[in-house]
């Protein structure tokens, strides 16, 4: 788990090694334990990283790391690295460490890009071949690890500079403009949208690309040119007939194997415990494979607010025998904690929730930990959202309707969707024209917003960037959330939070062979009598306390943000920032006159938290 960062050109004269140093300095916080760089005997690239240690051996494969004619950084971890150094020594690899970095350079320098598909982990890589003289960037399959880049053009098709880096932050210092895309700004402004409709590759700022998730990108410095291709993409096929006790041997072996793989052997590690279902079952795991170690388990309290989960997560705790942190954030000061979070993030929050993860991993730091694990990403594959609850029963209703009746009555009873009206049984019946519909609700909502300037407004409206996805069943919602943007937003959120820390964040849950048995499954096996990931709970309701298991409703990971958002201090930000947006012509001075409103975690009107995001962000 690090930073890396890097220059690629034709021209040996445009290779300035400040450049390189300055962007290496920006990252020093995602490596704080070491740095170091190397030029091209050409001057046609330069690799830079910086360290983050987490097991000792690691100091035995400094980066850039050389294997054969592979020069190579990579920020990430790569989980079955074992199993490949015995596949590759079978093939004639010797190696000088038991670092997961020789491994992956090995591997490159062995089967090239064909390496990446039998990786198993999170990365985001940067390498040389020297014997091709070209450089790859690339990214692991769901976009665990983060890569921007930008491209000075020379004429159509040669390039004549690339910069890339972990964080926007380093290509700044490297002096990349940071001009904003108003289009994006617009969406998030008025929708509270933080992906982009139209391509993976946008980002919040004009001329800053992020490599997709899946993708590579092969330059030829000595030509002047670059192409990005994706090297993997999810193949899915339904499971064979099965019973359920082998099916929930099946989700427990799996899930057990991918938890291991990413507990350290060698450093201080911990759980985020909330008292929700995806937690409790990591902290079950966690506790079967490590029975003896003390395990440190960090949960946000609430005292006296209704989101307050802290009698969940101390049964949880108590049940698994946990060390628990439990940190009450219902009075901290969040003038003075939210222009840390954006400094690191770089791109504006859905909701206070991102602030709250800032610092229960910062309290995570403190007590030493140096690895996390958490549990994004099971919503996303077992169906853990309203909007999923929402689409499965609408498949119901045009495919199983006895079944559908009895489904709707439990999951309303049981609080996982609150109401399913006439506008849902119209979607159901006609998928298209719903996804049409939604477009145009964005489209208005967008024009009706009361406080945009028109010219503002005017300049950057696209409703091809409003298109919604045809959702006809359950699957098409989970691939969309999984791979389409909302599950990169989240893993945005969580990498910032934790490398702000110098934590290493890791997910069992998106181990490509879990996801894959997700999706091969049937939906009533996600969603079944009245409860949501349905086969995660039969799974382990051995394990942990009923009332865990069979808890009913969902509380998302959320602070008091009403609360946060009363205190005088962050009111009179709110103030500043709607003044910096009346003043860059992006609010009308009408606002200027009304109060603040303080609103939920991602309340869709929660206008003033977005600009305080935006006029921060925008800051020249």
């Amino acid at each position: 788990m690090c930073g890396i960062s890097g220059v690629v050109t034709p021209y040996a004269d445009l290779l300035f090694e400040e450049q390189v140093v300055a962007m290496q300095s920006a990252l020093l916080h995602r490596g704080p334990d070491g740095n170091k760089y190397i030029v091209d005997s050409g001057r046609q690239w330069a690799l830079a990283h910086n360290h983050l240690m987490i097991s000792p051996d690691a100091n035995l494969a400094v980066q850039p790391f050389q294997y054969g004619d592979i020069h190579l950084i990579f920020n990430g971890a790569i989980y079955n690295a074992a199993e490949l150094r015995k596949n590759l020594i079978e093939l004639g690899c010797r190696f000088t460490t038991n670092s997961d970095t020789e491994v992956l350079a090995a591997a490159l320098q062995t089967w090239h890009l064909d390496a990446l598909d039998k990786l198993e982990g999170m990365f985001a890589i940067a390498f040389a071949n020297l014997q091709e003289r070209a450089v790859y960037l690339c990214r692991d399959k769901w976009g665990e690890k983060p890569l921007f880049y930008h491209v000075e053009m020379e004429m159509r098709g040669r390039f004549r500079k690339l910069y890339f880096a972990s964080e926007m932050k380093a290509l700044w210092k490297a002096g990349v403009p940071k001009s904003a895309d108003g289009g994006q700004w617009l969406r998030y402004l008025s929708l509270g949208k933080l992906y982009s409709g139209l391509k993976k590759t946008d980002t919040f700022y004009n001329d800053i690309l992020s490599l997709p998730p899946a993708h590579y990108i092969r330059i030829i410095p000595g030509q002047g040119k670059l192409q990005m291709r994706r090297w993997w993409r999810p193949q899915f096929s339904n499971a064979p007939e099965a019973t359920i006790e082998d099916l929930n041997n099946r989700l427990k072996e799996l899930l057990q194997n991918s938890v291991e793989k990413r507990i350290p052997t060698s450093v201080k590690w911990g759980l985020t415990v909330s008292g929700g279902l995806d937690s409790s079952i990591l902290a079950a795991e966690a506790r079967e494979l490590r029975p003896y170690d003390k395990i440190a388990a960090f949960s946000a309290v609430f005292p006296g607010h209704s989101i307050d989960e802290s009698s969940f997560s101390t049964t949880v705790a108590s049940k698994l025998s946990l060390n628990q942190y439990l940190e009450d954030y219902s009075n901290i000061n969040i003038a003075d904690v939210i222009q840390k979070v954006l400094y690191h993030q770089e791109m504006p929050l859905q909701s206070s929730s991102v602030v709250l993860q800032y610092m229960l991993f910062q309290k995570a730091a403190q007590e030493g930990v140096k690895v996390l694990i958490d549990g994004q990403g099971a919503d996303e594959c077992w169906g853990g959202y309203a909007t999923h609850v929402s689409w499965h029963l609408q498949h119901l209703f045009r495919n199983n309707y006895k079944r559908f009746q009895t489904e709707k009555k439990q999951l309303l009873e049981n609080g996982f969707i609150n109401s399913f009206t006439w506008k849902h049984y119209v979607a159901a019946w006609l998928p298209e024209k719903a996804a049409k519909k939604r477009q145009e609700k964005a489209i208005q909502e967008q024009l009706n917003h009361p406080h945009l300037n028109p010219d503002f407004y005017a300049a950057y409206y696209n409703d091809d960037a409003l298109m919604q996805p045809v959702i006809k069943a359950l699957d098409d919602s989970l691939y969309h959330d999984l791979v389409d943007g909302p599950l990169q937003v989240l893993l945005r959120f969580g990498d910032r939070n934790a490398m702000a820390h110098g934590i290493e964040l890791r997910l069992p849950y998106l181990s490509p062979q879990l996801v894959s048995f997700a999706f091969s499954l049937q939906p009533e096996k996600k969603i079944n009598q009245g409860y949501t990931k349905w086969l995660l709970r039969e799974a382990y309701k051995k394990e942990l306390p009923k009332e865990i298991v069979w808890r009913k409703g969902k509380i998302g990971f959320e602070p008091p943000q009403v609360t946060w958002m009363n205190q005088v201090n962050l009111q009179d930000l709110v103030m500043e920032s709607r003044r910096s947006l009346v003043q860059q012509g992006i609010l009308l001075p009408t606002i200027l006159e009304e109060p603040v409103q303080p609103t939920e975690a991602h309340a869709p009107n929660g206008y003033d938290w977005r600009y305080l995001c935006a006029a921060e962000l925008l800051q020249k």
